[in-house]
């Protein structure tokens, strides 16, 4: 019993957890670049000056809650990758 309440106290944290983890998206010009993830690759933003880099902050919570499978799949799934601008002078999305 105890070990079942102990995992019950686990949960609201995961929840916690789950929802700040976050990427965040970049608007310039009318123009916005999601993040992207290893399901969500196809909406990739097609702009030269936009490169996209790990999350380190979902990679390490994906890590840390990887006994759950569900968490570390959503945010790896969806959120891998934060768009990440090179040169903000020249920028020029097609």
């Amino acid at each position: 019993m105890k070990k079942f309440l102990s995992i019950l106290k686990l949960i609201p944290v995961l929840i916690a957890m789950l929802f700040s983890c976050c990427a965040s998206s970049i608007s310039i010009n009318n123009t916005t670049c999601e993040p992207i993830g290893i399901f969500t690759m196809d909406k990739k933003c097609n702009c030269d000056n936009i490169k996209y880099e790990l999350n380190k902050k979902n990679l390490i919570w994906s890590i840390i809650t990887v006994e759950t499978i569900i968490i570390p799949l959503w945010l790896m799934g969806t959120q891998a990758y934060n768009p990440v601008i090179v040169d903000s002078l020249n920028f020029d999305c097609k």
